[in-house]
């Protein structure tokens, strides 16, 4: 039994200033279908430029899309951003306009069930509360924080205790 809590720690590279005037929730849901990492979307911070990435990844209609540098669903079973989500958001938290920092989500009941499902991987998708409602934020990526020199802005998995 976990004598603590286990926290999702995501740093802030930019949020738009579209959440509504009260903000918005912004939940974690633990995944069911395993995705490839991939090396996802770069942002050129010195000159400002942003590509797909390349090569295998996930993306928003694949769990592996065998070449994210285009836009088609190159994956024999689409997966729409995590339509295999398992149940309720786990965790959410109010994303409102000019958010800065870190945020985090406490996801010890899924490592809970996870262990009594005796899984050895878990994987999350965070996504809006209802995303037909605005707001956009962009959180810094273990690849984009080493690319920055700056390891602390890395995605992590927290203990307190």
């Amino acid at each position: 039994m976990l004598a603590g809590a286990l926290l999702i720690q995501l740093a802030l590279a930019e949020s738009a200033s579209n959440w509504g005037s009260k903000g918005r929730l912004v939940s974690v849901h633990r995944l069911l279908v395993p995705f490839a990492e991939g090396n996802g979307r770069w942002f050129d911070v010195l000159s400002g430029s942003r590509t797909r990435g390349y090569g295998h990844g996930v993306t928003w209609n694949c769990a592996v899309d065998t070449e994210i540098s285009n836009t088609v669903a190159d994956c024999p079973i689409a997966w729409n951003g995590g339509s295999s989500v398992a149940g309720p958001a786990s965790a959410s938290v109010l994303h409102t306009s000019g958010l800065t920092g870190t945020v985090q989500w406490d996801v010890t009941a899924d490592v809970l069930q996870a262990l009594s499902e005796r899984v050895t991987s878990i994987q999350w998708l965070i996504r809006r509360a209802v995303e037909s409602q605005n707001g956009r934020a962009i959180y810094h990526s273990r690849d984009g924080a080493a690319m920055l020199g700056n390891l602390e802005l890395a995605p992590t998995l927290v203990f307190e205790f």
